[in-house]
């Protein structure tokens, strides 16, 4: 066994942590020192996300420190403990800031109007960092009066490219830092309600354990709030917020119940690591959206004795899928994984406000539809189980504005085994489940080329 956990990588545990959290129980058997190079993995990959790309992204596109100091700083000079300059500067590229303003005497972060990475200069201080958190510096403790004789200016500025470079690398290494000690903080939080619920199902887990399960659940939320950041906040932090800890209990939850009567083998694990990517195992749902979908040319009934929604929704993100949605007067996010048959799935309740406010940041086309619910048992459909049939909808869509003539039908299942058992009622045409084509965020996503001739090929022309 120790063997075959001696094989498993950081690569191994980050694919783990974040798509099958069912698998838990194997990364709790590492040796402790694994998990805290994964750890240090992770810190790495959230200061690159937060605070790397900004940095990068802002040399490049100064053409280098060098550059940036010679032609677009003015002329200043740092003397007696104080800064004089010729201007104010404001440069903002991508999500990070160089600011400079005298007319503060202490400047901070309140002062910076920034959601990434910044420095920022004023009278008798300088702060360097990242919107949530920094570093001041005051000119008076430099003792740059002892260093340069004539005050500290351009010139010497440019002499002190290199160290800058190796403060940002030293910055960059003290975000790690923070990082590891976030991910700790926050694991041991969520490891008080995980401890009772490990109790309650009578998993055996010591509380160490409870902790790993807790660090690996938090990694997915953690990389998709980092992102979040790094793209200016493309979702709203309130709302970014409710999706991560949704999102952190769920895959908590379904780790803690891995450990629920399970003794594998060693080899299992093994098996899982080489085929991680081709696992195909039923599940039931647990935030896991399973369905069947098909093409509809002809309804063989009269739609006026089912209800229906009007549908409007748009597209944030397509990788992974962030849309919005508008059904009747409610208002919905929704988040989900990739796939095509299985995909993961969460929604939340939004205000109109928010929906609004999130409509401007939505890319490419508004998909608008008429949704009817009609009862499977309604038609000769089933999954052979009369029992489960009578639990089970017919989604039907009948689509509008650009794709209007489109009609498709889906019906969601509790288990992978009842999709695979299900036979379509004759007026289904063909099954499109594995054409993402069909899907809403490629709908949208298709430009007036793209459009027509998915409707050509929809109508067989």
């Amino acid at each position: 066994m120790d063997e075959e956990y001696s094989k498993v990588t950081m690569v191994d545990q980050l694919a783990i942590a974040v798509s099958s959290p069912k698998n838990y129980k194997h990364l709790t058997k590492l040796k402790a020192s694994k998990t805290v190079g994964f750890m240090i993995l992770i810190a790495f990959i959230l200061t690159f996300i937060e605070f790397g790309i900004g940095v990068i992204t802002f040399i490049m596109h100064v053409g280098g420190l060098n550059n940036l100091i010679t032609n677009k700083v003015p002329q200043f000079v740092i003397e007696d403990g104080k800064l004089t300059a010729e201007s104010e500067m404001s440069l903002d590229i991508g999500n990070a800031t160089i600011y400079m303003n005298t007319d503060y005497d202490r400047i901070t972060l309140d002062d910076i109007k920034t959601n990434g990475v910044y420095i920022a200069f004023g009278k008798e201080n300088v702060v360097m960092g990242m919107i949530n958190g920094g570093q001041t510096y005051e000119y008076s403790t430099m003792d740059l009066d002892k260093l340069f004789y004539d005050g500290f200016n351009n010139d010497q500025l440019a002499s002190a490219v290199p160290a800058f470079y190796v403060a940002i690398v030293i910055m960059y290494i003290a975000i790690m830092f923070g990082s590891v000690i976030k991910m700790i903080f926050l694991a041991l939080v969520f490891s008080i309600v995980a401890r009772t619920l490990a109790k309650g199902l009578h998993t055996g887990l010591s509380y160490g354990n409870v902790f790993r399960v807790c660090l690996y659940g938090l990694t997915l939320p953690m990389l998709l709030t980092s992102v979040n950041t790094c793209l200016d906040f493309l979702i709203p932090s309130s709302i970014m917020f409710v999706i991560t800890l949704i999102l952190a209990f769920s895959m908590i939850n379904r780790g803690i119940a891995s450990h629920v009567g399970t003794t594998a083998p060693p080899e299992d694990f093994a098996v899982i690591i080489k085929n991680r990517k081709r696992s195909k195992m039923s599940r039931r749902r647990n935030g896991m959206e399973i369905e069947r979908k098909y093409l509809i040319k002809e309804i063989p009934f009269s739609l006026e004795a089912y209800p229906y929604k009007e549908l409007e929704q748009g597209y944030i993100s397509t990788s992974p899928v962030i849309r919005i949605r508008k059904a009747d007067e409610q208002y919905i996010l929704t988040v989900k994984s990739s796939g095509l048959l299985e995909r993961q799935e969460f929604e939340l309740p939004m205000n109109e406000t928010d929906y609004k406010r999130l409509l401007g940041k939505v890319d490419g086309n508004l998909v608008t539809k008429r949704r009817y619910i009609i009862p499977l048992t309604d038609t000769e459909g089933t999954t052979g189980d009369k029992e489960k049939d009578a639990g089970l909808k017919i989604e039907l869509d009948v689509f509008e504005g650009l794709y209007q003539g489109l009609i498709y039908a889906e019906v969601e299942f509790e288990t992978k085994e009842d999709a695979d058992n299900f036979a379509a009622p004759d007026w289904f045409t063909r099954d499109v489940s594995m054409d993402g084509a069909y899907h809403n965020s490629a709908l949208s996503s298709m430009n007036e080329e793209q459009r027509l001739a998915f409707m050509a090929r929809v109508f067989g022309h």
